[in-house]
C-alpha cells in the first residue's frame, strides 16, 4: 500500500521517502561533503491536479505519480527510512536511466551487477554513482537543453522526473535487527523541517557511497511492491498549478557558511561501495552558465517571450535603460537598491539574490549577524557585475561575452529600473521611477481604475485568508482565475459547482499600503467556471448596502490595436509571496516584506496567439497576481486576464477581446467594448 503525505510517500507503513531541497554544489574537481537538508520539499499527488496538467502530462501520469517543484539548478535528495527490522530494495531512475548503473530502468533485481539500492544501511541518495565513494548531485535542469543525465544518455528527454521501484524482503525472511552496516553521523544535529517540467541533471561530486546489498539479490521479492514517478514542477508554475506558495530559491555556498550550516561525513570506511558505470562516468556536469536561448527566443516573432542573455542590448533598449543606461552606471549599488528594493521580488531577483531556506519559524534560526553582511556582500557584488556587463553591452554590442555574473546582475539592474511594481496607498500610486515618467500623464485615469480591483479573502478555508485578484466587469460581476475560484468553490451532488459548504468569500477593493478602511463586498454566487480557459465569473451581493465600483470597460474587437507588440501595458492586482507564513529574514531586508497589498505593475506585450486566444507581457507579476486586470495604457481599456507565468520567459493572460461570443460571458451579461 502507498500513501502519499505532504512531505513523503510511505510504502505499507514500513519505509518513508522522502525528498529534501539541499544546497548546489559546483563541479570543478573537489570532492564535497554531504550538505544539509535545507527542508522538505511539498509533493502533491499527480492525478489530483490532472485537469490542470497539459495533455502530454496527463498520458503519462500514473495513479501513484507525485509532483514536486524545483528550481532552475536547484539540487535535491532522496531520503530512505526504513522501519524497525525492515529492509528494502529501492531501484531509482533519472528521467528512466538507472542512477546505480546507468542502464535503461527495468523492473527486475538481478544476481548480477547491483543495480539497485538498500535501505537500510542506504539512508540517502544526492545524486548519480560516480564510483570511488561518490555520487554526481541531483540538480534541476530544464527540458530541452540536452544537459539532463536522460538527454545526454538516450538522446530524447520523454520520460524526465524520478522513477521509483521499491521491493520489499520475500515473506518468508524477517530481519531480527538493523544490518551491521548500520551508520551514524559525525557531526551536530541538524534539525531541517521534515507548467515547466523538469529533469535531472550531474552537478558536483559529493562523498556518499552506493552501498553494496548486505544479503544477495535472492532475497527481494520478484515483484515490486510500489511504483511510482516524481514528476519535476518547475517551482515558478507550483502555486499556479496547486495554489499553494512556491518554495524559495535555496541559498548560496557563501551564505551556506555564514549560516553556520554543518557539512556531514559519514562513519561507513567497514562498508564497501558498488562500482561505478562507465556510461554513468560520461554524463558531463551541468553548465554554471544560463540556459542558453531557445529558437524561439532567438527568433523573437510577434508572440514570442522575453529575450534571453544574448538579447541584453535589446531589452535595455526596450525598457529605455540605454539611454539611461549612464545613470545605471553612475549609480552606487546602495542607490540602485534603494531606490526599487521594497518595491517587487521577481523571479529573477530570487536568483540573483539568494535567500535563506523557507522557515515557519524565525526563532529556530540562529543569529543572523554574520548572515546580513554577507547578504549585503552579495547584492553588492551582484549588481556591480552587472554594471560592468550592461557598460560592456553599451559599448560592444551583442558581441560582448559577458561572464555569467555579468548577466545575471544585468538582468537583475533590467528588471529593478526597468519593470516596477509600484505601491498604491490611499487610492495614489507612488511615483514611479525615470523609465517609468510615461505614466504621470495618464495618473488620474490609472488611479479611477484602482477603484473597480481588489483582493478576494476566504474564510473557513484549512490554509489560506486569500486567494487572488479580482476585478468587476459587470455591475455585480467580478472576474477571476479558474485556479483562484477552485480554492473556494466545489461540485455539489448534482454535479454543479458552488461556494464550497462552510466556506464564505468575499472580495476587497481596498487593501493598500497602511491598511485603511476595507472596501468588503460579499462573493454570493459563483456564475460560471470557463471550460478551457483559466477564468472564473462570480455575482456580488448588492443587498448590502452602498453603491460599488464601476465595471472595467473591456476592449472591443473592433478597437483591438493592429500591431500588439511592445504595446505598453500595466496590471493592477496583489502580488503575494506567502499570504500565510512569516517570510524569511532576507526577504524582509532585500524587500521591506511589503507584500499582499495592491500595486501597479507596468510593462509590454510581447506577442498574441489568436488560436489559444492568449497574449503574452512582461509586467513583474507574483503568484497573488492571479486574476488581475491586464489594460491598455493609451486607452485604459481591459485587454486581458492576467494568470500565470515563467521564469525568465513571459507572463500570460486571456485575451478578452477574442471572448464576444463566448457563451459564459454571454450568460453574465458582459459587454465587450
Amino acid at each position: 500500500m502507498l500513501e502519499i503525505e505532504p512531505h513523503g510517500i510511505r510504502i505499507d507503513g514500513r519505509l518513508w521517502i522522502g525528498f529534501e531541497r539541499t544546497l548546489r554544489l559546483p563541479n570543478y574537481g573537489k570532492r564535497h561533503p554531504l550538505p544539509a537538508g535545507l527542508g522538505a520539499l511539498p509533493i502533491r499527488r499527480a492525478a489530483e491536479l490532472s485537469d490542470r496538467l497539459p495533455e502530454a502530462w496527463r498520458q503519462r501520469v500514473g495513479a501513484d505519480d507525485i509532483l514536486l517543484p524545483l528550481h532552475d539548478r536547484e539540487a535535491l535528495f532522496v531520503l530512505f527510512v526504513p522501519a524497525e527490522r525492515s529492509a528494502f530494495a529501492v531501484k531509482v531512475a533519472a528521467g528512466g536511466i538507472n542512477a546505480v548503473s546507468g542502464a535503461p530502468f527495468d523492473a527486475q533485481v538481478r544476481n548480477a551487477a547491483q543495480d539497485y539500492l538498500v535501505c537500510p544501511p542506504q539512508a540517502w541518495l544526492d545524486g548519480i554513482n560516480s564510483g570511488d565513494g561518490t555520487v554526481r548531485q541531483f540538480v534541476a535542469t530544464r527540458l530541452g537543453s540536452g544537459q539532463s543525465i536522460e538527454g545526454q544518455l538516450s538522446g530524447s528527454e520523454d520520460e524526465a522526473g524520478v522513477q521509483f521501484l521499491v521491493f520489499p524482503a520475500r515473506p518468508e525472511l524477517v530481519f531480527e535487527s538493523a544490518p551491521a552496516g548500520e551508520h551514524q553521523v559525525e557531526t551536530e544535529a541538524f534539525a531541517a523541517e521534515t507548467p515547466l517540467r523538469m529533469g535531472l541533471a550531474a552537478g558536483g561530486e559529493l562523498e556518499q557511497k552506493i552501498y553494496p546489498d548486505p544479503y544477495g539479490a535472492d532475497v527481494w521479492s520478484e515483484r515490486p511492491r510500489a511504483s511510482f514517478t516524481a514528476h519535476l514542477v518547475h517551482a515558478d508554475d507550483w502555486a499556479e498549478l496547486t495554489g499553494t506558495p512556491t518554495p524559495p530559491t535555496p541559498i548560496t555556498r557563501e551564505l551556506y557558511r555564514a549560516y553556520g550550516l554543518p557539512w556531514f561525513e559519514l562513519a561507513d570506511a567497514h562498508l564497501g561501495d558498488v562500482p561505478a558505470s562507465p556510461r554513468l562516468a560520461s554524463v558531463r556536469a551541468l553548465e554554471d552558465r544560463p540556459h542558453p536561448p531557445s529558437e524561439t527566443e532567438r527568433q523573437a516573432p510577434e508572440g514570442g517571450t522575453i529575450m534571453a542573455h544574448c538579447k541584453l542590448r535589446e531589452r535595455l533598449r526596450l525598457l529605455n535603460l540605454e539611454n539611461a543606461g549612464t545613470s545605471v552606471l553612475d549609480a552606487s549599488p546602495e542607490e540602485l537598491l534603494a531606490a526599487e528594493a521594497p518595491r517587487r521580488a521577481s523571479p529573477i531577483l530570487k536568483e540573483a539574490f539568494f535567500q535563506t531556506s523557507d522557515t515557519t519559524d524565525r526563532n529556530e534560526l540562529p543569529e543572523l549577524g554574520g548572515l546580513e553582511f554577507a547578504i549585503q556582500e552579495e547584492r553588492r557584488a551582484v549588481i556591480e557585475a552587472g554594471q560592468r556587463g550592461i557598460a560592456r553591452l553599451l559599448n560592444e554590442g551583442e558581441e560582448a561575452e559577458l561572464t555569467p555574473a555579468e548577466e545575471l546582475g544585468a538582468e537583475a539592474i533590467i528588471q529593478l529600473t526597468g519593470r516596477p511594481a509600484i505601491l498604491i496607498q490611499q487610492g495614489r500610486f507612488f511615483p514611479p521611477p525615470a523609465e517609468w515618467q510615461t505614466l504621470e500623464p495618464h495618473r488620474a485615469s490609472i488611479e479611477a481604475l484602482f477603484k473597480s480591483v481588489g483582493r478576494i479573502e476566504v474564510e473557513g478555508h484549512p490554509d489560506l485568508e486569500w486567494v487572488g485578484t479580482g476585478f468587476l466587469v459587470g455591475d455585480d460581476v467580478i472576474m477571476t482565475n479558474r485556479h483562484v475560484a477552485t480554492e473556494f468553490t466545489s461540485p455539489r451532488s448534482d454535479g454543479r459547482w458552488g461556494i464550497t459548504p462552510g466556506m464564505k468569500a468575499r472580495i476587497d477593493f481596498a487593501e493598500e499600503l497602511g491598511g485603511g478602511t476595507p472596501a468588503e463586498v460579499r462573493i454570493k454566487a459563483l456564475i460560471g467556471i470557463h471550460g478551457r480557459l483559466d477564468m472564473a465569473l462570480f455575482r456580488l451581493d448588492r443587498s448590502g448596502g452602498g453603491a460599488l465600483p464601476p465595471r472595467l470597460p473591456i476592449l472591443s474587437p473592433a478597437s483591438r490595436p493592429r500591431r500588439l507588440a511592445k504595446r505598453q501595458v500595466y496590471v493592477v492586482g496583489y502580488p503575494a509571496w506567502d499570504g500565510r507564513r512569516n517570510d524569511p529574514e532576507p526577504m524582509q531586508r532585500l524587500f521591506g516584506n511589503i507584500f499582499n497589498v495592491k500595486r501597479l505593475q507596468p510593462g509590454e506585450i510581447l506577442g498574441f496567439s489568436a488560436g489559444d486566444k492568449i497574449f503574452t507581457h512582461d509586467c513583474s507579476t507574483l503568484g497573488g497576481n492571479s486574476g488581475s486586470c491586464v489594460v491598455d495604457l493609451e486607452t485604459h481599456q481591459v485587454l486581458g486576464l492576467h494568470f500565470g507565468g515563467r521564469f525568465r520567459e513571459a507572463n500570460h493572460a486571456v485575451a478578452l477581446w477574442e471572448l464576444q461570443n463566448d457563451p459564459l460571458i454571454q450568460r453574465a451579461g458582459i459587454r465587450i467594448g
